[in-house]
């Protein structure tokens, strides 16, 4: 049986703008982790950015804050300024589903194998 090489990481930036530090992702950080069953926010889902205290509007990351070891509920722009990434111990985003419910879609655990 022959391997195929795999094709190199393509470097892309998150929602198409650079971010401040200049932190690029690559194609399968950002895609929604596997899993047997989705994984929906759990408990009361917040109203506002914990950063600039701006409503959602589709999109919750709950991650890490730079310099602290605290969590914030963000919105994209304030995590682009200000967590540290997604991914177990960085950040979890959610998206709002037609059904009301908070989907997690990027930086969940990976299912064991």
């Amino acid at each position: 049986m022959r391997k195929i090489p795999a094709e190199p990481s393509r470097q892309i930036l998150v929602g198409g703008e650079p971010h401040d530090r200049g932190e690029r992702h690559t194609m399968s950080e950002l895609q929604p982790e596997t899993s047997a069953a989705p994984v929906y926010w759990k408990g009361s889902v917040p109203e506002k950015c914990d950063i600039c205290r701006n409503p959602f509007r589709g999109v919750i990351i709950d991650g890490r804050v730079q310099g602290t070891s605290k969590n914030a509920n963000m919105h994209p722009g304030c995590h682009r300024t200000r967590g540290v990434g997604l991914g177990p111990g960085r950040g979890q985003m959610f998206r709002l589903q037609s059904d009301g419910r908070w989907l997690l879609t990027n930086g969940g655990m990976k299912p064991r194998e």
